[in-house]
């Protein structure tokens, strides 16, 4: 499945180990009461008669019928505790999804709504991630990595693309109207002026009209406390790398989400921050 990782090594619990230990323990056991009993290390007559080999690989199978019975244990509890992890993850991949839908965009494009929007988001994302880690590389986390991707890419990277940073900040009080028409205007000739890629032609606009000296007070990421939270869950690549696994794409916060680059989200919530976890 492209979207389940290989799995190349597999982890050996104390229920495995006391298995395997015990079946090797009787194998051996048995094997050097043979070898004693016919080369008469054991001072008796060095036979090994029909019912001592029988006794023997009874007592073999039955050690191993110990170990199957302990395995299939545990692999039905490992796979009745990934359905049911994998199901609230699937849950709360559906609250993503219900919270995507809720935010405005175009011309409805409000700054308390997208504010919401992000913070309810980066909540949910706070137990997914929690959830997605608990999940053993198996089929159904393939399947919840394949919803999630499903969710970024079908919804909400559509909404992002389509917020407007000129609705939102023309809904501001202390925006002069005038003033924001006249940086729209510049911003989009300078695009032309310096050839930027379609792609990168929304997030150069929205940086030029943020930049210009009538904007130079006005914080957009200060109204926005949930900015760096969401970037980190949704858009750092280090985070969002295993959610990525299976598809080509590359997250480009620029092209993703224009306003939000815009916005200009600090730096730490694209660094690697599981890296630094690690670090003593």
């Amino acid at each position: 499945m492209i979207f389940q990782k290989s799995v190349l090594k597999n982890k050996t619990n104390a229920l495995d180990f006391v298995g395997y230990t015990l079946v090797v323990t009787i194998f051996s056991a048995y094997l050097t009461y043979g070898i004693c009993a016919i080369y008469g290390l054991s001072g008796s007559e060095g036979k090994v008669t029909a019912l001592d080999v029988i006794n023997g690989l009874a007592a073999i199978a039955t050690a191993s019928a110990f170990v199957l019975a302990l395995l299939q244990y545990r692999k039905n509890i490992i796979q009745q505790r990934q359905q049911i992890v994998a199901a609230e993850a699937k849950a709360l991949i559906e609250k993503m999804v219900e919270a995507a839908s809720k935010i405005k965009t175009g011309s409805d494009t409000s700054l308390k709504n997208l504010d919401k929007s992000l913070t309810d988001l980066a909540n949910i994302a706070v137990g997914f991630s929690e959830i997605y880690r608990s999940l053993n590389e198996d089929v159904e986390r393939a399947i919840v990595r394949m919803r999630w991707q499903d969710m970024y890419y079908g919804h909400l990277v559509p909404a992002l693309q389509k917020l407007d940073l000129i609705e939102l900040l023309s809904n501001e009080s202390e925006i002069d109207k005038a003033k924001l028409e006249a940086a729209k205007i510049g911003s989009v000739a300078n695009a032309r002026h310096s050839n930027v890629l379609p792609l990168y032609e929304k997030f150069f606009v929205y940086e030029e009209v943020l930049k210009g000296a009538q904007f130079a007070d006005y914080d957009l990421k200060g109204k926005l406390p949930s900015l760096d939270s969401f970037v980190i869950y949704y858009i750092n690549k280090f985070h969002t790398n295993d959610l990525m696994y299976g598809i080509l794409n590359q997250i480009d916060i620029r092209v993703h989400a224009p306003l939000l680059a815009a916005a200009k989200p600090s730096d730490f919530a694209f660094a690697d921050l599981q890296e630094k976890n690690k670090a003593p």
